[in-house]
């Protein structure tokens, strides 16, 4: 098995310390500190998406431009 420990059973998912996780191929030691980074701000940014407050002025943004592009293009006014 390629050096890596296999579960006692089936079922058991394998558990390691934090930062001491198995890092994915390819990746080195000192790659580590920003891969722990990039994780961190990838939670920071999905909390942010999570947000009420982040989805409304997304819409609220969205809804706007869509309707800026309606009252150009009814209005004859090349865009």
């Amino acid at each position: 098995m390629n050096g890596r420990s296999a579960p006692t059973y089936p079922c058991q998912v394998p558990i390691y310390a934090v930062g001491k996780e198995p890092l994915p191929p390819g990746f080195t030691e000192e790659d580590r500190p920003q891969l722990l980074q990039a994780k961190k701000w990838e939670g920071y940014t999905a909390m942010a998406m999570e947000s009420c407050v982040t989805k409304t002025v997304l819409a609220g943004g969205a809804g706007a431009f869509v309707g800026i592009l309606f009252v150009l293009s009814s209005t004859g006014t090349p865009v």
